[in-house]
């Protein structure tokens, strides 16, 4: 019998770019892309994530974390954290005077 004590295999576990706004407060509906697991058993592993790109979710000023929380069938577990950074766009009418 095999035992796997193998973590998944995390891809693509990179912050995205940050994110500008001209609304004070944040932005919603904001994309990334998600990272990739893998697992040496070619059997998929179950994700549990804290967000979704696309859902219609509010991001304020600033960082928010999100959570990436994979497991495989024989219960090993690897995980990312994706900082999403939302600024402040502002345009001053000096700078073009």
């Amino acid at each position: 019998m095999f035992a796997d004590r193998e973590p998944p295999t995390i891809e693509n576990c990179i912050d995205p770019p940050t994110l500008y706004t001209d609304f004070d407060s944040g932005l919603a509906n904001v994309t990334w892309d998600e990272p990739v697991f893998y697992d040496n058993s070619r059997i998929a592993v179950r994700v549990n994530q804290s967000h979704q790109p696309g859902q219609n979710l509010f991001f304020p000023v600033g960082r928010t974390k999100v959570f990436y929380n994979a497991t495989d069938k024989y219960g090993n577990r690897a995980s990312c954290v994706l900082n999403i950074t939302v600024e402040g766009a502002y345009l001053f009418i000096n700078d073009y005077i």
